[in-house]
């Protein structure tokens, strides 16, 4: 019993090793299937947008609270 988790375990990593975000991967790995350096670069090229959108979310939503704060005290 014991082996066959193992196995199943070692199947689902597997799987999950050569499966990934469809949407941060390139057309074509989708297309063909195939992987490769230009294909890892797509991917991170997505998972740095991502990283840009979320920084200038926080960075807005913090001059909002600053501005807010500074006018509720009387200094802008």
């Amino acid at each position: 019993l014991l082996l066959l988790l193992l196995l199943l375990l070692l199947l689902l990593l597997l799987l999950l090793a050569a499966a990934g975000t469809i949407t941060h991967m390139p057309p074509e790995l989708l297309e063909h299937g195939v992987s490769s350096k230009a294909a890892d670069v797509y991917s991170f090229g997505v998972l740095l947008w991502q990283v840009r959108l979320i920084v200038l979310f926080v960075l807005s939503s913090c001059c909002t609270v600053c501005s807010e704060v500074l006018v509720g005290v009387g200094i802008g």
